[in-house]
């Protein structure tokens, strides 16, 4: 049991490795095209506190909300 557990730990990390050198070219392209566009059905006070948050988490990147439905 061991073994299966070092194995599970081991492809884990293989798969959170490989993810974080495409997440920084999106975070890249985001930045050079300046925002990204939301659309959602959250109630709009809801979605402009979660953009803030996104915009705060990500400097350099503007959430453009519409709200839809």
């Amino acid at each position: 049991m061991p073994t299966v557990v070092r194995v599970l730990v081991l492809l884990a990390t293989l798969v959170v490795a490989s993810i974080a050198p495409a997440q920084d070219l999106r975070l890249d392209a985001a930045r050079k095209e300046g925002k990204v566009v939301w659309y959602t059905l959250l109630a709009l006070p809801s979605a402009e506190k979660v953009a803030k948050l996104f915009e705060a988490a990500y400097p350099g990147v503007k959430v453009e909300v519409h709200r839809t439905g």
